[in-house]
């Protein structure tokens, strides 16, 4: 979880900002990261790319959203086409 978190607080913008953050909000963003199971560097990466092309910067509760997103993306059922 302590890559995770890191990883989080840095790419959300929050490492200057973290200690004026109340716990119960970051009790609820460390819940949320623990149950991706599947998250990786690389979600980050591509969240991060995702902002660089669309000029947009998330918020932490947006960093989760789509990082939770990238997640059943690669939980998702294979999708073969029609034979």
């Amino acid at each position: 979880m302590g890559q995770r978190w890191k990883m989080f607080v840095a790419e959300a913008g929050l490492t200057e900002k973290i200690d004026a953050i109340d716990t119960q909000t970051k009790e609820n963003w460390e819940q949320r990261l623990l149950f991706m199971s599947c998250l990786t560097p690389g979600d980050f990466a591509t969240v991060k790319r995702q902002c660089l092309v669309l000029d947009t910067t998330l918020s932490p509760e947006g960093w989760l959203e789509q990082l939770e997103i990238e997640c059943q993306i690669k939980n998702a059922a294979p999708r073969y086409p029609d034979e």
